[in-house]
């Protein structure tokens, strides 16, 4: 488990000689617990410990983060790592002052994205807009049983681009006799955008907010479903029944009420000061490299009448 801890101090005067590892972390590394494993035979005379960005052998206290307490054969310590692109060194000395033991060792450092991190698309919605509407009026919406056809966009948010990517609106109660696969081709990483034309006809009551399921493919790679909402009709802006900018406390707890859980290799939600869309917090979830769920449930909320919900997200890598 990673604890906090304070730097000990030293115990041993003078000149050690030391080895020196520095990392880097990937930039769409959430919050993390790093492991550090030191084994060798002669690992008595051994210590090794942890700094945030670089190691200064004039003042063992700068940037200091965990050591392992104690020297033998084998060791392990963590350190909590935070989120985004971090630099960290792990430093492995001699005990006895004087000239290297030349001990031979093997360090190991885990939990940690480092090395060549993907070079991967990452799409996510981008907006809607309305191209055509079939009843006379239009007023610029989509009402209960009209055809329209909608420009969906999309965003690029990876550091790779695709390739051929073909989206399909799928069908539901509320979208009815969508129309067939677009391409969006080429959509360059790095924040590029595109936008298709899709046509269906909606079904439900006004002020009804429906679901937009864009199903994307490029090739034999398989990105899932994207959603757009959709309100019918013309709606009043709505009051605000529930409103949270995640500022009012301190990083990384939640506000009263709000809860989440992870599983798999998804932690829990926690607040966040790292790049936030407004300062000075985020609720923040990192985008792992395998498998897992994570949800943010905000508290129970009472409506009547049709609801609208609004959210803020930024995604980063």
């Amino acid at each position: 488990m990673c604890f906090a801890k304070a730097f000990p101090g030293t115990s041993t005067a003078g000149n050690h000689q030391y080895d020196a590892y520095t990392f880097q972390t990937c930039a769409n590394s959430g919050p993390t617990c790093v492991t550090v494993n030191l084994a060798a035979a002669n690992g008595i005379n051994l210590f090794t410990a942890a700094y945030l960005g670089t190691f200064n052998p004039a003042n063992l206290g700068q940037n200091y983060i965990a050591d392992a307490g104690a020297s033998s054969a084998t060791v392990s310590y963590s350190f909590n790592l935070p989120a985004g692109a971090q630099t960290f060194t792990v430093v492995v000395e001699d005990v006895p002052v004087g000239p290297a033991s030349n001990s031979p060792y093997t360090l190991t450092v885990s939990n940690a994205c480092v090395g060549t991190c993907p070079i991967v698309p990452s799409l996510a919605t981008n907006g809607t807009s309305i191209s055509t509407e079939s009843c006379p009026l239009n007023n610029g919406a989509v009402d209960p049983g009209e055809r329209v056809t909608m420009n969906l966009k999309l965003k690029n948010n990876g550091t790779g681009a695709t390739s051929n990517l073909v989206g399909t609106l799928q069908s539901s109660p509320n979208v009815i006799a969508p129309s067939g696969p677009q391409s969006f081709g080429v959509i360059a990483g790095g924040g590029g955008t595109a936008g298709r034309d899709f046509s269906f006809t909606a079904v439900g009551n006004c002020g009804d907010v429906i679901n937009l399921a864009l199903k994307l493919t490029d090739g034999a790679v398989d990105f899932g479903t994207v959603n757009y909402a959709v309100r019918l009709g013309v709606a009043g802006a709505p009051a605000a029944t529930l409103s949270e900018a995640f500022d009012g406390v301190a990083a990384p707890n939640l506000p009263a009420g709000w809860t989440s859980t992870g599983s798999g290799s998804e932690p829990a939600w926690v607040t966040s000061t790292t790049n936030p869309s407004s300062a000075p917090n985020d609720a923040f979830a990192p985008d792992m490299a395998t498998a897992g769920v994570t949800e943010l449930v905000t508290p129970t909320v009472h409506v009547s009448g049709p609801a609208q919900l609004s959210v803020k997200t930024r995604v980063q890598h």
